[in-house]
């Protein structure tokens, strides 16, 4: 059924397995080649999905500030096509936005992003010497791909999914909340 989606990315992808970097970024980046449009993706959809909320809260300040100045009636003829807008966004815009959301993320991004991280750690492996392998034990550099598959992929999706989405409440890019603000002071002073 999401076949698209779960062919996104490629859980063994075809690189040229080579000694990762020592610093935490490079690391990152070396591990996340050709995944970063899928993360980018996903960080601007949280970004939208987090505007939508805002701009959902001042919708719904906007409203209550209405209708303490007019009747229900009144507000509903004025602002219709206002309010068309918004049934749409609530009703059609913001649930295909969490649907195209959540499906990149769980089929996408969540079960391939370690796969292809696992398997260019273990193309790397494959090419060590075997007093490397004598040195260290081989269920620690097992348990080790596999920790760092999975900690990788946290800390890249966690960074651009629950970040983005609380720098777009903090710092209110719209800026929806400032002009709920002077339309409240204008409706009070009129």
């Amino acid at each position: 059924m999401f076949k698209f989606f779960e062919s996104l990315i490629k859980p063994f992808p075809q690189n040229t397995a080579s000694q990762p970097p020592n610093t935490l970024f490079a690391f990152f980046r070396h591990y996340s080649k050709g995944m970063e449009k899928y993360l980018i993706l996903m960080a601007i959809m949280t970004a939208l999905l987090a505007i939508g909320e805002v701009y959902l809260f001042s919708f719904m300040g906007e409203l209550v500030d209405w209708l303490s100045v007019k009747p229900s009636w009144e507000v509903i003829y004025a602002r219709r096509y206002y309010l068309i807008g918004m049934a749409v966004l609530v009703l059609v815009g913001m649930p295909a936005l969490i649907l195209l959301h959540t499906v990149l993320i769980h089929q996408s991004i969540l079960g391939n992003y370690p796969m292809s991280i696992r398997w260019s750690m273990h193309r790397y492996l494959l090419k060590q010497s075997m007093s490397f392998y004598q040195e260290d034990f081989a269920g620690r550099l097992a348990t080790k791909v596999m920790q760092t598959s999975l900690a990788l992929r946290e800390a890249s999706t966690k960074l651009l999914d629950v970040f983005v989405y609380i720098i777009v409440y903090f710092f209110d890019p719209p800026g929806f909340m400032v002009r709920r603000l002077y339309l409240h002071s204008e409706i009070l002073h009129s």
